[in-house]
């Protein structure tokens, strides 16, 4: 919460102790121009409005990406003015994951909006968590924290 928000609450609840705590992360590491061309995104990012991204293990059904897919189609029926696309970073799972992906992109036509970027290491994989305006986490369950 920022001061001016701390303010304003005090105002309208009558909240006499309201403490403002600083953000845990350094929000200048976030600046999506300069991690693009380190994320190897090059042209793809070219009149983005909205640049997705999903970094993780591709498969299918436990990570929801027949859901994510079926989004971003619905995404790019729907909008008009801002031009979204997706990055997906991470390995294919099996390879009826990744002939699912693969015919999927295709079949809804989402050729020119979806980047399959691979599996990535270590700094390589920092860019693309920064290169996204939304980091997008699909998956149908989790086990841990």
């Amino acid at each position: 919460m920022s001061e001016l928000e701390a303010t304003q609450i005090q105002s309208l609840f009558d909240v006499k102790q309201v403490l403002t705590i600083p953000n845990a992360v350094d929000d200048s590491l976030f600046n999506i121009s300069e991690h693009l061309s380190a994320a190897n995104l090059g042209s793809f990012a070219d009149g983005v409005d909205l640049m997705l991204g999903f970094v993780g293990r591709i498969n299918v059904c436990h990570k929801g990406i027949d859901l994510l897919l079926k989004a971003m189609a619905i995404l790019k029926s729907q909008l008009d003015g801002p031009k979204c696309k997706l990055f997906m970073v991470g390995p294919f799972y099996t390879s009826r994951d990744r002939g699912y992906v693969l015919s999927t992109i295709k079949s809804l036509g989402l050729e020119h909006i979806v980047k399959l970027a691979g599996p990535k290491f270590g700094q390589e994989k920092w860019s693309y968590f920064l290169a996204c305006d939304v980091f997008v986490h699909t998956s149908r369950f989790e086990a841990g924290i």
